[in-house]
């Protein structure tokens, strides 16, 4: 009976009509796992800056409440260590089926960085790493679409790490969100030139920083609503913010807490873990 009832209970913490995306409050640093209706848990970053345990502390309660004990893919964006510093900690507790990166990853990886140390444990571990191509422009988990919009050619030396972040567009029931991971300047402006960027959602690029492309490339996007990993407060640069956001609905970790997006045939619902005022 107790084993029934705990199923049940899982079962309801886990709609299977909604995609479920929580964007999770680690400071300075992205954390974003991404519930599908078919059962799969995708992770895209893991990691933060800030001088505590984020994947102890903050990302394996939140799985354990969730009744998740494995996660089918890790995407990271690029190489920098406020994108990874959770992987070890999760993987304690949760198991990790592959981290997947795209093709320009490797390029970034100095001696004794903090990537290397990463790689390095990916390989002692045995976990499968996973090398996006080019021509990887479209697959299906379940019912949700994966689309990489960028890099979408080769990039050169002179690109920078932020600039080569895999963006990743997930769509269910006709929504969809946009995961552009931390491209700034060079980036943006390409996205905006090549077009069809519409989302309902966006997670604003490298933790809301604004960036002269920033407010085009967000009416490029169009979103309904705009999230912010960030360990900044709002009040504290609101003229840029305002900016950005263009008076749509602006949710930020530091002001918010973690912040649940529900995508469903209906639209795109928003929790907050702190109650705004």
């Amino acid at each position: 009976l107790l084993l029934t009832a705990s199923l049940i209970w899982v079962s309801q913490l886990r709609p299977h009509d909604e995609l479920r995306v929580t964007v999770f409050a680690v400071g300075a640093g992205d954390a974003i796992l991404a519930e599908l209706p078919s059962g799969h848990t995708v992770l895209f970053d893991a990691g933060t800056l800030a001088p505590f345990d984020a994947g102890g502390r903050v990302i394996l309660p939140y799985l354990a409440s969730r009744g998740i004990r494995r996660i089918d893919a890790i995407y990271l964006s690029h190489p920098n260590l406020d994108h990874f510093s959770a992987l070890p900690a999760i993987s304690e507790e949760v198991h990790l089926d592959c981290v997947v990166v795209n093709e320009c990853f490797h390029n970034y990886v100095r001696k004794r960085s903090p990537v290397e140390r990463l790689l390095k444990w990916i390989e002692e571990n045995r976990i499968d790493l996973r090398i996006l191509k080019l021509e990887d422009r479209a697959w299906e988990l379940g019912d949700v679409t994966f689309e990489r919009l960028w890099p979408d050619r080769e990039l050169g030396p002179h690109v920078e790490s932020n600039d080569a972040s895999t963006v990743l567009r997930l769509s269910y029931a006709g929504r969809s969100i946009l995961l552009p991971g931390d491209i700034e300047e060079f980036g943006q402006r390409n996205l905006v030139q090549q077009g069809g960027l519409k989302a309902d959602v966006l997670v604003l690029p490298h933790h809301g920083g604004v960036r002269p492309s920033t407010r085009a490339f967000v009416e490029a996007v169009d979103p309904e609503i705009v999230v912010c990993s960030s360990n900044r407060r709002i009040s504290r640069s609101v003229t840029a913010w305002d900016a950005i956001s263009a008076g749509r609905p602006l949710y930020n970790t530091a002001d918010d807490g973690a912040i649940v997006i529900a995508l469903t045939s209906e639209g795109a619902r928003v929790e907050t873990v702190v109650r705004r005022r």
